[in-house]
């Protein structure tokens, strides 16, 4: 596992300095389900394409099929890729975008899950430490799975984005066995952002988009949440400015 997370490391396309560039770390954490790989696979293909972490995107994934070339989602993974992401970066200038996607508790823990093997489930805690320990500012947490909502509060600062597919006390929809993407998924990633480059304007419809379909469904509405901090949007604008031609619509 180390050398697969060393791998992805290297690969990573160097920060360019007085430009704020995004880097994407995109995980999937029950490998019991695709709908998980498919959504850290679709966000990849979005934010590569549209929003410029081409080279400077990584994955972990609980899957099967992709155990001999992508590392797995785990606690000490996340740790190790985010330390060697905290490496690459200016963190006065670039932002850290971490997107999860799994089953969670009502205790907030998210599912790290493949056959038997014996996994630690990952915390909100533990991804502010992760954050923390490698030396990253400017964040984006994005965090798919229900109950997730319990992240808000840990992980809110004024350097900080958080996004999350349902309230803390609240279940998300749309996975399972025979799922392409969840509800939020699909709004946000394959929707929203399709139409949307800011991506807390990509959140309000996506949020839009979700509870008309739950509400359509009978679901009890997940109430998906963010949280902005103070000065992390004027980065974020900085970011799309920079960034120039491949944002235009």
């Amino acid at each position: 596992q180390d050398g697969l997370v060393d791998a992805q490391l290297a690969a990573l396309a160097p920060q360019r300095p007085g430009q704020v560039d995004l880097y994407l770390v995109a995980m999937a954490g029950d490998g019991a389900e695709d709908v998980f790989r498919n959504e850290v696979e679709l966000a990849t293909t979005v934010f590569d394409e549209r929003f410029g972490t081409a080279g400077r995107s990584l994955s972990l994934i609980n899957h099967v099929d992709t155990l001999p070339q992508v590392p797995l989602a785990t606690r000490r993974n996340l740790m190790r890729t985010l330390e060697g992401v905290g490496r690459v970066i200016d963190p006065a200038e670039d932002i850290v975008l971490v997107f999860m996607t799994s089953h969670g508790s009502e205790d907030h823990d998210w599912l790290v899950q493949l056959g038997d093997l014996s996994l630690t489930q990952i915390t909100p805690d533990d991804l502010l430490e992760a954050y923390d320990n490698a030396g990253i500012r400017w964040r984006i947490a994005i965090v798919s799975a229900c109950y997730s909502g319990g992240y808000v509060d840990a992980l809110a600062a004024s350097t900080s984005v958080v996004i999350t597919s349902a309230r803390a006390d609240r279940t998300s929809f749309g996975c399972g066995a025979d799922a392409d993407l969840t509800y939020f998924g699909r709004a946000y990633f394959a929707e929203a952002l399709a139409q949307e480059h800011d991506l807390v304007q990509a959140f309000e419809l996506a949020r839009q988009r979700i509870d008309a379909r739950e509400r359509d469904d009978g679901f009890d509405p997940s109430e998906p949440q963010i949280r902005v901090g103070a000065q992390v949007a004027a980065q974020l604008e900085r970011w799309r400015k920079d960034a120039g031609a491949p944002l235009n619509r």
